[in-house]
């Protein structure tokens, strides 16, 4: 059952829906009405759990691979998340960009499906992603930064104990990240929103000329 203040703010994005978006905009033009759901998503379901989401791509011999992984912030409409460039998902952004996201909200019982082409953020980047790529890091906490400074590859069999990664916190606390981090991020172009609790959904494209365009589906 919706709350007031739920059902109010469901009842006017599903009459706005058929826009595409609302009427406040960013750098990356209308504000999509996707976006605003899956801010409100993330306010409504405060539990840690919330921030993660399964992410698709396709390995080089064609077969899916899937893991969880940490949201990291917007940048305009794109998804932000951090990634180790000696990981196997590295070499799929490489082979093939396309990815899809799977976000599940159980509190307000919505699912987002995203897809779109990763883009891969380093420190010799442009000005401007370059910018994204130290926030990002300055935002992790020591734990998350340390797994970066392991000398072997994630997946690859580890070396000692698994103690011996605490080792690694002073290099942490050293500088800035070190090379083989990534930031990555994904440029959404096609967006679905199932909220069950309404039994609504939504598919949202963004079109050639950089417009969100929806429709209600069954």
């Amino acid at each position: 059952i919706f709350s007031g203040k739920m059902q109010k703010f469901y009842s006017a994005f599903l009459s706005a829906f058929m826009g595409g978006g609302a009427s406040s905009s960013s750098s990356c033009g209308v504000i999509p009405a996707w976006r605003t759901a899956l801010e409100y998503s993330l306010r409504s379901n405060p539990q840690p759990t919330s921030s993660y989401f399964q992410l698709a791509t396709v390995r080089g011999d064609g077969s899916p691979a899937v893991r969880t992984v940490v949201f990291r912030g917007f940048e305009d409409c794109d998804l932000l998340f951090t990634f180790d460039s000696r990981s196997e998902k590295a070499k799929q952004f490489l082979s093939n960009a396309a990815v899809e996201v799977c976000w599940y909200f159980p509190t307000s019982m919505e699912q987002f499906r995203l897809r779109g082409t990763v883009i891969e953020i380093t420190g010799s980047s442009d000005k401007a992603l370059v910018a994204v790529y130290e926030r990002v890091w300055k935002k992790l906490s020591t734990l998350m930064k340390t797994q970066f400074f392991s000398p072997a590859a994630p997946g690859e069999k580890r070396a000692g104990s698994p103690s011996a990664a605490q080792g690694f916190s002073s290099a942490v606390q050293a500088g800035g990240p070190p090379s083989n981090f990534r930031v990555g991020m994904i440029r959404l172009h096609t967006v679905d929103f199932l909220q069950l609790k309404m039994m609504r959904r939504v598919s949202f494209v963004k079109n050639g000329s950089g417009a969100w365009t929806s429709v209600d589906l069954n």
